[in-house]
């Protein structure tokens, strides 16, 4: 799970980054980027890139005030819930045919990602010839580098 931002820090400059963190820890990221703003930074543009896909998270959420806290007590509501479920409502119900549709959605998302990796390798060469940017060339390879690990993750499955 990686975040793309764009931000203005207290003196107005222009500030753009991301970072990483694992799908247990969306709560950690958030919160760092809560941080941001409690000190004062302004958040443009906050992108979450998990799954091969890529969601613009609101900014109004990013209040100062932490994620955490209240994403524990909604673990805690859900967890509760399931412990009060019948037992024969949780039962797994496997199917051939349901099974053959992960199968092929899961092969479906290899072969995307593996696409992806090979179009953003492709614009990494493009723009390291054509371009000096430091910056921008290390965003592509950031994304290469998070797409070779979703990659490995659904081959591993």
């Amino acid at each position: 799970m990686y975040f793309v931002i764009d931000a203005l820090t207290r003196d107005n400059q222009e500030r753009n980054f991301g970072f990483q963190v694992n799908e247990q820890e969306v709560e950690l990221g958030l919160d760092i980027l809560s941080g941001f703003v409690e000190k004062g930074d302004k958040l443009v543009e906050v992108l979450l890139v998990f799954d091969n896909n890529v969601t613009k998270l609101p900014i109004s959420i990013f209040d100062g005030h932490s994620f955490a806290k209240p994403i524990k007590q909604l673990q805690g509501q859900w967890q509760e819930i399931l412990r009060s479920t019948p037992e024969w409502q949780m039962k797994p119900v496997y199917s051939s045919d349901l099974l053959q549709r992960a199968q092929t959605a899961r092969q479906s998302k290899i072969d995307c990602l593996k696409v992806s990796r090979e179009q953003m390798q492709k614009l990494l060469d493009r723009a390291s010839q054509q371009s000096n940017n430091g910056l921008l060339l290390n965003h592509y390879q950031t994304l290469i580098n998070a797409y070779t690990r979703m990659l490995a993750s659904y081959e591993a499955r």
